[in-house]
């Protein structure tokens, strides 16, 4: 099997899901024309028989056409509805979501089987759709959290979470994490939020939580690596 990601993240997915499939290569491309140029090489020149594809972007998108071509068996692993995410977030020209949207068709419709991350997901997809979830880091464990509640000042409050990238949509003017802040003038004082993830929509965040007056009640501790986040879950 010969898998490719179509960024870091994508190959972190691959190792974990593919890791005891014998004899499977991870090839992760680097972006731009030359990225394309190697997944387009790797795809025709690979003698394996099953082609797997980890995320919609170009170099998977040319990988499955070429792989369909060559009459192998193309799984497309996805985790995003490409076209609804590009077009929420407002920041592409007409023709540049036209792109988006027939890129991910074409993705999608060269494969033979398609894998999502979430149930919803695979009622947008055509053909037949396998469920396999995000899977945490393989160095996640449970810990104890005292010390952790104590340096964030969280002792004596009900914490309400979100861990995720915080991608400021200019379309919905929201970023992810948007409804909480919004909620927390809605609860007793001694509920609090904790915002672990790092983005354009951080700063938004910030401010509409001064607007609100609940500054001292958000604790926005931004990016945090992979290994630790499973602390702050």
């Amino acid at each position: 099997m010969l898998c490719i990601a179509h960024s870091a993240d994508a190959a972190a997915r691959a190792e974990q899901l593919l890791a005891e499939v014998p004899g499977v290569e991870i090839v992760t491309p680097p972006p731009g024309v030359r990225g394309v140029a190697i997944a387009a090489w790797r795809a025709l020149s690979s003698r394996a028989e099953v082609l797997y594809l980890v995320d919609v972007g170009k170099t998977t998108t040319v990988a499955a056409v070429l792989g369909r071509l060559r009459h192998k068996r193309v799984v497309l692993d996805t985790g995003d509805a490409c076209y609804a995410l590009a077009r929420s977030l407002g920041n592409r020209s007409v023709i540049g979501l036209a792109i988006v949207g027939i890129g991910e068709q074409i993705a999608l419709r060269s494969a033979h089987e398609t894998v999502v991350r979430g149930r919803a997901h695979a009622a947008y997809v055509p053909g037949r759709a396998t469920h396999i979830p995000d899977l945490p880091p393989s160095a996640a464990r449970p810990v104890p959290a005292a010390e952790l509640r104590r340096t964030l000042d969280l002792d004596g409050t009900f914490v309400i979470g979100v861990v995720g990238s915080l991608i400021f949509s200019r379309r919905l003017r929201v970023s992810y994490g948007w409804d909480l802040i919004e909620a927390l003038t809605h609860t007793i004082p001694e509920v609090v939020a904790l915002i672990v993830g790092d983005g354009s929509g951080l700063e938004p965040l910030r401010m509409r939580a001064r607007e609100l007056g609940i500054s001292d009640r958000c604790r926005f501790v931004g990016r945090v690596p992979s290994e630790l986040v499973s602390r702050y879950v």
